[in-house]
């Protein structure tokens, strides 16, 4: 069960950013593809905190961080994206786990050289 004071922190900082942006309930809704009855229970219903998928919406909408808008840290500004991950996501599972494992690889003689 989610706590009590996590929902509040989202609701709240949910509301200053609706509040923020100037825009009808039923705007930010319709651009993020949600229903205006669920948005509502996002900012005002107890217990009410969207699905990973929304939250994530949300808080790309509002440029802000997940964490931030979940109340896990204070730092409002979103990760920064990393300049290779157009590229990296659009190879082929194969391709990805390759990069991975050469990355793995990378840090593992990195961590080695440092012990030395």
């Amino acid at each position: 069960m989610i706590s009590k004071d996590i929902n509040l922190v989202f609701q709240t900082r949910l509301n200053l950013l609706v509040s923020a942006s100037g825009k009808k309930l039923p705007r930010i809704a319709h651009e993020l593809g949600i229903s205006r009855s669920a948005l509502w229970k996002y900012l005002y219903a107890d217990n009410k905190i969207p699905s990973a998928p929304i939250a994530i919406a949300l808080a790309e909408y509002f440029n802000v961080s997940l964490r931030w808008l979940a109340g896990l840290t204070n730092d409002k500004e979103p990760y920064p994206p990393w300049p290779g991950s157009d590229k990296y996501m659009a190879l082929s599972p194969d391709a990805k786990k390759s990069v991975d494992d050469y990355v793995n690889f990378l840090s593992q003689r990195e961590q080695t050289s440092k012990n030395d």
